[in-house]
């Protein structure tokens, strides 16, 4: 039996799903982490945070043990 590819997201699910990251970004709704920088907080989600960065995900996960 031969599987199909799957299909590549369209043009315009992709500009959805940009729009829903920015709105999480720029509201805040729903995060579950702060990130405090020169005295300006971040309200971030660790799951963007943590899988895109090496330092944040041991930060969480291993109590920054290497």
């Amino acid at each position: 039996s031969t599987e199909a590819a799957p299909a590549s997201p369209s043009m315009s699910a992709m500009t959805e799903l940009q729009d829903v990251m920015r709105n999480l970004l720029l509201r805040g709704q729903f995060s579950d982490m702060e990130i405090l920088c020169q005295g300006i907080t971040f309200n971030v989600h660790q799951a963007i945070v943590c899988t895109q960065s090496s330092y944040f995900h041991s930060a969480m996960c291993d109590g920054f043990q290497v």
